[in-house]
């Protein structure tokens, strides 16, 4: 009796110090695989939709998947911020950063050259981006990272975490290292800019307790950044 009762503790603590280590695993290995299913239609040509120029399969294969996670569990559902419902308290801040993505793709539109106005263009990066990438990062890798470093996801707390920090930092690596002579380099002004607009996002997806705000934020940058050059 007196050694399973000192036994006990030592389990439970190795039992909650993997908890962690699961989670955060977890999230990263679904983010491989949403990557990988995103490039997929890149590298096998006939997954493409025929007659277009943005990677539309890809985004939809991204947003199946993520669909197909949260099927399989309960607990994301619950804790992804898939609600129309805003915290008490939420909206000035979620507005004020909605604002701010907004001129950020306005300034960056107005420094673009000017393009031609293909409707796909601006439908895509619309809507895609946003639903796609804001469903995977700031919902379900956001909400297992929470888990992992011991933070509610659905808190509700004007807060910025290392789940945040981290999600934020592989949003911005994921848009801006690219191969350049064949060698793997990360373009700053893509990475700051993206980081930053991540680390907006998932303030926003924090304290709102919802991904609506993040989603309008990500059509709002993404939008107005291709739709400006195209009307100069």
């Amino acid at each position: 009796m007196t050694a399973n009762t000192k036994e006990t503790p030592a389990n439970e603590r190795q039992a909650n110090s993997r908890l962690p280590r699961g989670m955060v695993a977890l999230a990263l290995a679904f983010l491989l695989a949403d990557f990988l299913l995103l490039q997929l239609p890149i590298f096998v040509s006939r997954l493409s939709i025929s007659g277009t120029h943005w990677n539309w399969s890809g985004k939809i294969f991204s947003i199946v998947f993520s669909c197909a996670v949260l099927a399989c569990s309960p607990w994301l559902r619950q804790n992804v911020g898939l609600r129309l419902r805003q915290s008490l308290g939420s909206f000035y801040l979620s507005l004020g950063c909605f604002l701010l993505c907004a001129g950020v793709g306005i300034a960056f539109g107005f420094n673009a050259s000017p393009a031609a106005f293909p409707r796909e263009t601006l439908l895509f990066q619309t809507l895609m981006p946003g639903l796609d990438e804001e469903l995977a990062v700031r919902g379900i890798a956001l909400a297992l990272l929470e888990r992992a470093f011991a933070c509610d996801p659905m808190g509700c707390r004007l807060r910025y975490g290392r789940a945040a920090l981290v999600t934020s930092l592989l949003f911005g690596l994921g848009h801006s290292v690219t191969s350049i002579g064949g060698h793997f380099t990360i373009l700053p002004i893509p990475f700051i800019s993206t980081f930053g607009f991540a680390s907006i996002a998932a303030l926003v997806r924090t304290r709102s307790g919802s991904l609506v705000w993040p989603m309008l934020c990500h059509s709002a940058w993404d939008g107005l950044l291709f739709f400006l050059p195209m009307i100069r």
